[in-house]
């Protein structure tokens, strides 16, 4: 039995995160086709597909600005032992 490698392709570095998707069949033999017409990558095709899909996503902009604003507030206000007696 052979074993698979456990090493990283250099690809892959800390902007890409690799996970398992399911798919219907018939999207991914499309999708396979798409690549092989478009002499891409699947990794690519979704890159783009997933990008321009976000992008028309305008909320999550303003959700995110949120989030960060929250985050740079609780890294302001001192905790609860840090505060004068």
């Amino acid at each position: 039995m052979t074993e698979k490698p456990t090493t990283i392709p250099p690809e892959i570095n800390n902007e890409w995160s690799r996970t398992t998707v399911v798919l219907r069949e018939e999207y991914l033999q499309k999708l396979k086709i798409l690549t092989w017409w478009e002499k891409s990558t699947l990794k690519d095709l979704f890159d783009e597909m997933i990008r321009e899909y976000l992008s028309s996503k305008t909320h999550l902009d303003r959700f995110f600005q949120e989030r960060e604003k929250n985050i740079q507030e609780k890294k302001t206000i001192p905790k609860q032992s840090e505060k004068s007696v």
